[in-house]
């Protein structure tokens, strides 16, 4: 009897080397740069904020399942980090504010707050300065992929993945600050967070080291639908000194407020280029 099992274990461990090796699920971690694109990295200065970001970071975690054929199944969970370009921010917003500005909030210098005016005036900011933020963008994403072999071992590979799914998106919490003199204005629109589809398409080199290990390099477009932050809220708030009976300034008092609350549209599109580790489970 123990013979016969021997036999069979024996005859069978051929079997199932060959199943698993045309039969592999792996899992991987890469981290790289993400590259804005399109209108997401432009500096286009607007009544909406949801533009002006840079080079950022980007995390993956990834499982794929290849069949025998190179054809595969895969899925991905990815994190990224975009900060905001301050300088080009401070650049564009000093001087004339965008006429999306003044005609929401009317002529802020001099005097209060106008209600909108019918015909839109320049508004003035002197020096503006942003503090920093940055854009959040997280995905869950399926689809299929499929893979090369580019040697005879199999140690070099190349492949290419079309994945589909919904995307978290959180708006940067925008601060400028600007003034001359002993008038200040602070503008600010706040941060928020929407969902969105999305799409990555991506292509990366493979190399097996000698263990169970292999490096993975790759390049990835990931671009989201629209994303709609409803309920943005911009505010404007102008601050004065105030002198005092001895004529010594006594700090900055509010002098006029206003908030403007919509919807925002915007799309978050991107580059990366990312490299990891991949282990089969």
């Amino acid at each position: 009897m123990k013979k016969l099992l021997l036999i069979f274990c024996v005859g069978c461990f051929p079997g199932y080397a060959a199943y698993a090796q045309s039969h592999q699920q792996t899992l991987s971690l890469s981290l790289g740069a993400s590259f804005p694109m399109g209108s997401f990295a432009s500096h286009e200065a607007g009544l909406d904020l949801k533009n002006f970001a840079q080079t950022g970071l980007s995390g993956n975690i990834s499982w794929q399942y290849l069949f025998s054929d190179g054809w595969g199944v895969t899925a991905t969970v990815t994190g990224i980090r975009n900060p905001i370009d301050r300088r080009s921010l401070d650049k564009a917003y000093t001087g004339n504010l965008p006429e999306g500005y003044t005609a929401i909030f009317g002529n802020t210098d001099p005097g209060a707050l106008p209600p909108p005016p019918s015909e839109p005036t320049h508004a003035f900011m002197p020096h503006a300065t942003f503090s920093d933020a940055h854009w959040l963008t997280g995905g869950l994403l399926a689809g299929i992929v499929r893979q090369w072999p580019l040697d005879a071992p199999g140690n070099y590979t190349f492949a290419l993945k079309l994945m589909a799914g919904i995307s978290a998106v959180q708006s940067p919490n925008y601060q400028a600050k600007g003034g001359a003199d002993s008038v200040f204005y602070t503008l600010s629109q706040h941060s928020r967070l929407a969902l969105a589809p999305a799409v990555l398409g991506g292509a990366a080199f493979g190399y097996r080291l000698s263990g169970r290990w292999t490096i993975r390099l790759g390049l990835d477009y990931f671009t989201t639908g629209k994303v709609r932050f409803h309920r943005a809220k911009t505010s404007l708030l102008k601050l004065a000194y105030e002198t005092g009976p001895s004529g010594i300034a006594q700090g900055p008092a509010p002098v006029a407020s206003s908030t403007y609350i919509r919807t925002v549209t915007a799309r978050v599109s991107m580059v990366q280029l990312h490299a990891g580790l991949e282990i089969p489970l």
